[in-house]
């Protein structure tokens, strides 16, 4: 019942915006909202056992790619007369600096937080107004914060995506406290599986 109540309100949705933003009549409005979104439901069904196949690390570059475009698209037009290969070696790179940087993050984490707000505090709340200042810009200009957000997604995205498919590297500190091998040999343990 869920389902066909949302279903329903999308409907209702996009006839109102046929309607509104195209100036379609009444009648042609409905019949197209509903082609759209039984055309839309059955997509998402049949792409289903695709899509999950596909697995989540890789399922999220998709969707990441799709939206960067999205956002290449709507914020930085003037980009569009450069070759796709160039937007696409910019995204590789950035998508490496964000690897890159989660590897040296992984090695120096312990204590660095410390070490921070210890030895950095007043360059970390100039940092945070700095960060803020973009903001203050944003609403004077655009009277809205989207377009930063905008902005902010174009490197963002891929960065974000370098950063989440390293995995962490493993640390020196054994998990265990189990000894050295004659304590193991000792307490009556098997080497052997």
């Amino acid at each position: 019942m869920k389902r066909l109540v949302v279903k329903f309100g999308l409907a209702v949705c996009l006839w109102y915006e046929l309607m509104a933003e195209f100036h379609m009549e009444s009648g042609t409005a409905f019949w197209a909202a509903m082609a759209l979104v039984c055309f839309g439901w059955f997509a998402f069904r049949m792409s289903g056992p695709f899509i999950g196949s596909l697995g989540p690390k890789t399922l999220a570059l998709l969707l990441q790619s799709v939206l960067w475009f999205v956002l290449l698209w709507w914020l930085a037009p003037p980009l569009w007369a450069l070759p796709l290969p160039l937007d696409l070696f910019v995204l590789v790179v950035l998508a490496v600096m964000g690897a890159r940087s989660r590897v040296r993050f992984e090695l120096a984490r312990d204590g660095l937080l410390a070490r921070l707000r210890r030895d950095y505090s007043g360059h970390i709340v100039g940092a945070v107004l700095l960060a803020l200042s973009p903001c203050w810009i944003s609403i004077r200009l655009w009277g809205s914060l989207w377009p930063l957000i905008g902005y902010a997604l174009l490197p963002g995205l891929p960065f974000l995506f370098g950063w989440r498919m390293v995995t962490a590297p493993p640390h020196d500190k054994p998990d265990a406290r189990v000894g050295d091998a004659d304590d193991f040999r000792d307490a009556g343990l098997s080497e052997e599986r």
